[in-house]
């Protein structure tokens, strides 16, 4: 019993980053000299992480059924409340001062043209767009690191690092090949899992139907995630592993029943690929 709480406990410091839901889009826009403007954009709803925490905290303390309106308008009062008293200012203000983090740090010929934070009620947005002069620089960009003081709570922890990890624009004389990386949010949590747990439970082992239980919860809570990848060019394109395009923007999309079907499969996120003919 000991051991089974011990393990919820460490589910819901891993929910933090599970549960929320994730909307993130990485974009790129290319001139012809390979110059450009390049976004992020990421929405983190709280609200299915609060709901999934309240309903585990349900679990534990023996109550049946889902949570009743007052319950779950105490538990988003009391995150906003927490959330607030923690940080001591608003999430504008504090975006402000990782802003001008930000800009004291970019690499060379990259310029932040704007970038913006918005709280409503339990959903976080912020946005960034640069400019650059050269894309390779573009994977250098790291945001500002907060820190989650060692265990902490990790919702004061950044989900990503570097928006652009893995970027590479390489002119091949005739062709220009792009590779990128898009953000998946579940292989960070996959491996918090398994550093957590020792690696998991013996295959011979029975599930534990209240570990299945919470699983089935936070996957039904995750539903809305998203993460998408986007290149315009004024380029023909030769070659791409883009799930769709509409017009010269070329679309790498994954929601959370795309990545369950990929792993069902034995799969995992492609890394993008475009070919053009310069």
């Amino acid at each position: 019993m000991h051991r089974q709480r011990l393990l919820l406990v460490v589910l819901v410091v891993l929910s933090f980053f599970a549960v929320s839901c994730f909307d993130i889009e990485q974009s790129l826009v290319l001139n012809k000299d390979l110059s450009g403007k390049a976004g992020f954009r990421m929405s983190i709803d709280f609200e299915p992480m609060v709901l999934t925490m309240l309903q585990m905290d349900r679990e534990m303390s023996g109550k049946k059924g889902i949570p009743t309106k007052a319950e779950i308008d105490k538990a988003k009062a009391d995150f906003l409340k927490k959330q607030k008293t923690e940080t001591k200012s608003s999430p504008e203000a504090d975006f402000e001062t990782e802003k001008a983090k930000l800009n004291k740090q970019l690499p060379k010929g990259v310029k932040l043209l704007d970038a913006d934070a918005k709280q409503e009620d339990m959903k976080l947005t912020t946005i960034f767009h640069f400019g650059f002069d050269n894309p390779a620089a573009l994977s250098q960009i790291e945001f500002p690191k907060k820190d989650a003081k060692g265990g902490g709570d990790p919702t004061k922890s950044s989900v990503i690092d570097k928006p652009f990890s893995g970027l590479t624009v390489k002119d091949e004389g005739k062709t220009i090949v792009v590779r990128g990386t898009p953000v998946d949010p579940m292989e960070g949590v996959k491996q918090g899992a398994k550093s957590q747990t020792g690696g998991g439970e013996s295959s011979t082992e029975k599930p534990d139907p209240q570990f299945e239980q919470i699983g089935n919860m936070i996957k039904g809570a995750m539903k809305g995630l998203r993460v998408a990848w986007k290149i315009e060019a004024p380029f023909k394109v030769l070659e791409t592993n883009a799930t769709r395009r509409e017009g010269n923007t070329l679309i790498w999309e994954y929601t959370m029943d795309s990545l369950e079907k990929l792993e069902k499969q034995g799969g995992k996120i492609e890394p993008v690929y475009v070919k053009f003919a310069k």
